[in-house]
């Protein structure tokens, strides 16, 4: 053996003999393992935190302030509303501010809080294996459990579509010596076994069913196609049934495998699981949907957008009605003409058009069998069947008077009659409506009320004619007599019948007092010119012959019933009646 050979071996075999003497002792090592778990767990409690930001909008404390926070079950609580709203509503949620979690303390009611959450992922189909009991929150026996089911829940929801990926963030965030060797204690005083955080997806996929060992094989047939880059590879891994995928769609195979390598360079690990990858591929779905939809609304092409919003990408199939293709379209043109750049329409955004294009198309709908039921009832029914149809809530006619069944129907029916067509809702309302205020004029009537009644006739809206407010008493009583002779509502002529023959009698009124006031002023001046006002067309004397030389006697006459009249009542002159009781009686006399 050379003398280099023997140096280089001595110095290969002191190294080794060195580095034996460096050796960590077991303690070392066991204090290491320790610190190594209570690091990724604060890791994974951080990850937590970001994802119930996210997901609930609120900013939660610091990390290492989050496990004793949790015990009052609010931010649970919450986490629970965002996954099943219907099942944990925010007004459930006991202590919502954490004003009295911070002045007192923990409250049994807290535990309310953790049980909602644990009913909404139940409700949601979260497998029962991955939920805490309420006491390892509520008297944090086991935190560490929790942690470990938001960690699953991210990843169940992520896998549907329905919640954005859990970070991970192992070796990306640091944390104060302090707060490691905290959190080590806190591990060490309870004493529980730390959830297999790693073998998460595996534990997902088993509940699923399947060969595990299969199942790992397909996933890392797919890994290891994202990593060659080979996108017909990906695609048939993809789409082998051993993986379980869903909804794979090969014209979208070129963005699986971006999403896919960034989600791999992502991981410390460069591993994915089922549920990560389902995830990603249901995200690259929607997204490409979410674009197709501003296309077709940007393009007006109802077509398109049919098919895309049936497409399962989308997952609102089920909603989705043809005939309202255009209702959707109408109610997305605003949402896609305000993005910005860059900017994606939102599901939920497209969610809610549909909702309120439904709703508008099932009114139209109700509104168009109404309608159809009146023209039908105008045309061969009774007035009841009439007003039953007008009644309908489609038609929002309110305030219809129980006793104008007849007008309706008549009034409705002449109309359909003269435009020879079946009558449109805006031909019905106005109608309605003005029919409604002529017969409420009536229904005041019938109940003898000539104030109601005179307030009504004198509405704008009636357009009756020629009112005059003086005599608002006689049009009342007119309206009373008229609906008693008639026993039913008057229709809009007869209102303006009854005004006009009031104001008939009104002007007749005013011609005979102009004439009575002749005859008085007549006589007042000795009888001059009695004669003449006597044949005034007021007093209704035009036929009666008075001679000249009868004159003097009817003003004797007269002036002697003045004057009996003024002993009795001061200062008054001869009534209409006075004047025709003395011409008569002078009349039968000469």
């Amino acid at each position: 053996m050379s003398v280099g050979l023997l140096q280089v071996g001595g110095q290969v075999a002191g190294g080794a003999i060195a580095n034996r003497g460096r050796m960590k002792s077991g303690a070392d090592m066991d204090s290491e393992r320790r610190e190594g778990m209570a690091y990724e767990y604060l890791c994974h409690l951080e990850e937590a935190k970001n994802w119930i930001q996210e997901c609930i909008k609120q900013d939660l404390p610091p990390t290492t302030e989050l496990e004793e926070n949790f015990r009052n079950g609010v931010y649970f609580a919450k986490v629970g509303h965002f996954c099943a709203p219907k099942v944990v509503p925010e007004r459930k949620i006991f202590d919502t501010d954490q004003g009295r979690w911070q002045s007192t303390g923990l409250h049994f009611k807290h535990t309310d809080n953790i049980n909602y959450f644990l009913t909404a992922l139940k409700e949601i189909g979260l497998p029962e294996i991955f939920l805490p009991e309420t006491t390892d929150i509520y008297d944090r026996k086991n935190m560490p459990r929790a942690v470990f089911c938001i960690h699953a829940l991210s990843l169940y929801m992520f896998k549907l579509g329905s919640a954005p990926q859990i970070q991970d963030l192992w070796g990306r965030v640091q944390f104060s010596e302090a707060d490691i060797s905290c959190m080590e204690a806190e591990l060490s005083r309870t004493g529980v076994e730390m959830p297999q955080f790693r073998n998460l997806g595996g534990m997902l996929a088993d509940q699923g069913g399947g060969d595990r060992g299969k199942i790992g094989r397909a996933v890392q047939e797919i890994v290891n196609s994202v990593a060659g880059g080979d996108t017909q590879r990906l695609l048939d891994s993809l789409r082998n049934k051993t993986a379980g995928l869903q909804d794979i769609v090969q014209g979208n195979i070129r963005q699986y495998q971006m999403v896919l390598e960034s989600a791999r360079a992502e991981k410390h690990t460069g591993l994915l699981s089922q549920a990560e990858i389902q995830g990603h591929v249901t995200r690259v779905n929607l997204l490409i949907c979410l674009e197709r939809v501003a296309a077709a609304v940007g393009e007006e092409d109802c077509g398109e957008l049919s098919l895309v919003l049936r497409d399962r990408g989308l997952n609102m199939s089920r909603m989705v009605r043809e005939d309202n293709m255009e209702l959707y379209l109408t109610h997305l043109v605003d949402q896609v003409e305000c993005l910005g750049t860059g900017e994606v329409l939102k599901r939920d955004v497209i969610l809610s058009a549909v909702e309120s294009a439904n709703m508008l198309g099932q009114e139209r709908e109700e509104l168009e069998t109404a309608m159809y039921a009146l023209n039908t009832a105008l045309r061969s029914g009774s007035s009841v069947d009439t007003v039953s149809c007008l009644r309908h809530p489609a038609l929002r006619l309110c305030g219809l008077e129980r006793a104008a069944h007849g007008l309706y129907h008549s009034e409705l029916q002449y109309i359909q009659r003269e435009t020879g067509a079946d009558l449109t809702y805006e031909g019905v309302c106005l109608p309605v409506q003005f029919l409604t205020l002529v017969a409420g004029v009536s229904t005041a009537a019938m109940a003898g009320d000539t104030g109601t009644a005179w307030k009504c006739l004198a509405c704008p809206d009636i357009a009756v004619q020629d009112l005059d407010p003086a005599a608002s008493a006689r049009y009342g009583a007119e309206l009373v007599r008229m609906v008693k002779n008639r026993g039913s509502v008057l229709t809009h002529g007869e209102l303006q019948l009854a005004v006009d023959r009031v104001n008939s009698t009104l002007d007749k009124d005013i011609v005979r007092l102009t004439a009575v006031e002749a005859v008085n002023t007549a006589l007042s001046r000795g009888g001059m010119g009695v004669v003449d006002a006597l044949q005034l067309p007021g007093l209704g004397m035009e036929c009666v012959k008075i001679a000249k030389c009868d004159e003097i006697r009817y003003i004797e006459e007269l002036q002697g019933r003045l004057a009996n009249k003024s002993v009795m009542e001061e200062g008054v002159g001869l009534w209409y009646e006075d004047i025709v009781s003395v011409v008569e009686a002078v009349t039968e006399s000469v």
